[in-house]
């Protein structure tokens, strides 16, 4: 379809800024805690035989490593409802007894991240870029042979704080249970029931009763669940427990419609019980039982007196077109007890949203954020029969926009934002290209200038008008010449080699390929099916393999694969390939390089490093110094790497024996420490 060109209209943008505030997701205080409280599905037995509150704090003993490492287990910090892409900052107040890292797993990160213990009191923090809903910190320590304690876990993280007030909507019907139901019961129960010999429990609206002060309430009356009398419903061959007696009993919050992935509710409700208990929470779809995903607002805690349950909920990709949240109040050996539940002063509530469409811009080559309070909204243009908006300024051009259909906060605005089925050609003035709605999507604009957007809602296509501004254009790259040599150290000796036999110390473990790690980091997240050319020079002491992965900001795994294997010789070899992002590393940044693949050291030495879009339009690297490139020498040491220019990692350091020095977590270390290290206020290295 063609339109014609008009003469621009002017439309006022929003000119209010938003600000961050620091949201507090978590904290717990251990030597306020009466029980040691998991999250999840809990704690392994040999986590829970090591972990106890002593002194104030969650302390940890152990005399021997299990094998394998990750059989103790658990999550001390969770409930959280995750925002994919947020950042979130976890700080924990601890010291350990032997100075080693335990492996962290939080929001969806894989591989798990190396959390370093200190020998003296600390506050260790560490970030994680949410890529997935799981809300719930797990730890693996089954390796760290001796004693920590942690006194607090705070969770935080920065939210856009909206210059527009939040308006919230409820949309239940009889919520406080002093009415009658509406079309869609608010609030479903099960109860396990027996007839003629089978279990037969379905779900019911729940029932309302008066409590002892004369409130009506929503009650379940949770029947105790014998696991022998139906042995092939909830017994394993080995007469162990299956899952299904934890969802005998359940209760559920029903909302009237359905809710897509990324939209947000405000769920609140009081809550209280005839005996202590816990209950886990699971998305379900449109009728109560039909399970979506196993986790929703977390484990809830049970006590005999009312509670009062409040936080915002943000629908994960697997709970899209949730309509409920069921309580499985089994949970915890919870089924073994009669135990009544009461819940009360049901909400659940929707931002109030505005409808139309609406477009916000940035400059992502300089790496703006998008500022969701100057987004504008486009308005209907009768004689084009499409609705339009100029986006971008002489002062703040733009190169990326999002289309919504919806604003109200960055949440809202992008669930509900719209994605191009082919990318815009600059040489074609009357290309109009299909849409189709997609979460979390930006359009790339060809060009850095001031954009005229037309949408079409009744053929769904857009148009794109360049009003001012450069479009893209080749650009000299040239080849980084930095030569950087990683001294690869022979795999960890702790542990068990192949063969499953105990190492004597100094010998080579079987450890892992990536104990040795290098990273060539991008400017910038790349996008699935972007085509990049990537070349350098490399050799190495001795012949070695490497692989390579897919990583963002470094050590955060996306994808298995990158530029395949890089075979080491003693010679200079010039690699030349061509990369294209797959689709499992969208957002990547790094390509990293596994240098523990042969069990034994190798210097491997790099240089003259180009990459770059095929297109030549941007280089994606620095040209000139060493920001683009990070190492890890060694398993569970830190990131090296240094803006200011520490790469010549082939140069000895002496250190005197009576000077205090530091590695780049801030723990005090000694002389037989190996890579970069601060004393007296600078960084060195000790090998």
């Amino acid at each position: 379809m063609v339109k014609k060109l008009f003469t621009l209209v002017a439309l006022l943008a929003l000119c209010l800024g938003a600000q961050a505030k620091l949201v507090e997701d978590f904290y717990v205080d251990f030597s306020t805690a009466s029980e040691i409280k998991f999250y999840g599905w809990g704690a392994s037995e040999s986590a829970r035989a090591r972990l106890s509150l002593q002194n104030g704090c969650l302390h940890f003993h152990s005399d021997e490593a299990t094998d394998p490492s990750w059989d103790c287990q658990f999550h001390p910090a969770g409930g959280i409802s995750i925002d994919e892409g947020s950042v979130y900052t976890v700080t924990m107040y601890m010291k350990g007894t032997v100075a080693k890292n335990m492996s962290v797993l939080f929001a969806g990160q894989t591989p798990y991240g190396q959390w370093p213990v200190p020998t003296e009191w600390q506050e260790v923090t560490a970030t994680y870029e949410a890529t997935g809903s799981g809300g719930d910190m797990l730890v693996q320590c089954g390796d760290y042979v001796g004693d920590w304690d942690i006194q607090w876990i705070r969770i935080t993280h920065e939210e856009a704080e909206s210059a527009q007030p939040e308006v919230w909507e409820e949309n239940l019907i009889n919520g406080d249970a002093e009415g009658e139901y509406g079309p869609v019961p608010c609030a479903y129960g099960k109860e396990y029931t027996i007839i003629d010999g089978a279990v037969e429990n379905q779900a019911y609206p729940c029932k309302i009763e008066s409590d002892a002060d004369g409130n009506k309430v929503f009650v379940v009356h949770a029947k105790r669940v014998d696991v022998n009398e139906f042995p092939d419903m909830f017994l394993n061959e080995d007469g162990t427990v299956k899952g299904d007696p934890q969802w005998m009993n359940q209760f559920w919050i029903q909302s009237p419609k359905a809710w897509k992935a990324g939209e947000q509710i405000k769920l609140s409700f009081r809550y209280k019980a005839s005996k202590e208990a816990k209950s886990a929470t699971q998305c379900h779809g449109e009728t109560p039982g039909s399970y979506l995903h196993w986790q929703a607002v977390g484990d809830i805690s049970f006590t005999t007196e009312w509670q009062t349950f409040e936080q915002k909920f943000t629908v994960p990709n697997e709970g899209n077109n949730m309509w409920s949240i069921a309580f499985n109040l089994g949970a915890n050996d919870a089924y073994l007890n009669d135990i009544d539940f009461y819940f009360d002063d049901l909400k659940w509530e929707s931002l109030v949203l505005e409808e139309g469409l609406f477009v916000i811009g940035a400059n992502a080559k300089d790496g703006l954020a998008y500022n969701y309070d100057k987004s504008i909204k486009m308005e209907y243009n009768d004689g084009e029969d499409c609705y339009e908006a100029t986006i971008g300024t002489e002062s703040d051009p733009v190169h990326e926009i999002k289309v919504s259909t919806k604003r109200g906060n960055s949440k809202a605005y992008d669930a509900n934002t719209l994605k191009l089925t082919s990318a815009i050609d600059p040489a074609q003035d009357d290309q109009w290209i299909d849409y189709v709605a997609q979460a979390k999507q930006e359009i790339k604009l060809p060009g850095t200038g001031i954009w005229k957007v037309q949408v079409d809602t009744a053929i769904s296509q857009m148009h794109f008008i360049m009003l001012s501004g450069t479009l893209d254009q080749k650009v000299e790259i040239k080849a980084n010449p930095i030569e950087i040599t990683v001294k690869a150290t022979e795999r960890d000796w702790r542990g068990l080699d192949d063969n499953g036999n105990q190492i004597e110390e100094g010998g080579v473990g079987a450890g892992q390929p990536w104990d040795n790690q290098f990273w060539i980091q991008a400017g910038r997240a790349l996008k699935a099916g972007e085509e990049t050319y990537l070349e350098f020079e490399y050799k190495g002491s001795v012949d070695a393999k490497t692989t390579t992965q897919c990583h963002k900001d470094n050590q955060q795994y996306l994808h298995w694969a990158a530029i395949g294997d890089v075979n080491f010789t003693t010679e200079w070899q010039k690699a030349t390939i061509t990369f294209t992002v797959p689709d499992a590393a969208d957002g990547m940044n790094s390509i990293v390089f596994n240098m523990a693949e042969i069990k034994g050291a190798c210097d491997y030495t790099l240089k003259n490093f180009i990459w770059k879009l095929t297109d030549d339009s941007e280089s994606l690297i620095d040209m000139t110094g060493d920001k683009s490139f990070w190492w890890k020498v060694g398993a569970g040491m830190p990131i090296q790497g240094d803006p200011a220019g520490i790469h010549e990692v082939n140069f000895d350091v002496k250190v005197l024996n009576n000077q205090n020095i530091y590695n780049l977590a801030g723990q005090k270390v000694n002389n037989e420490y190996k890579g970069i290290v601060i004393r007296n206020g600078k960084k060195v290295i000790l090998k």
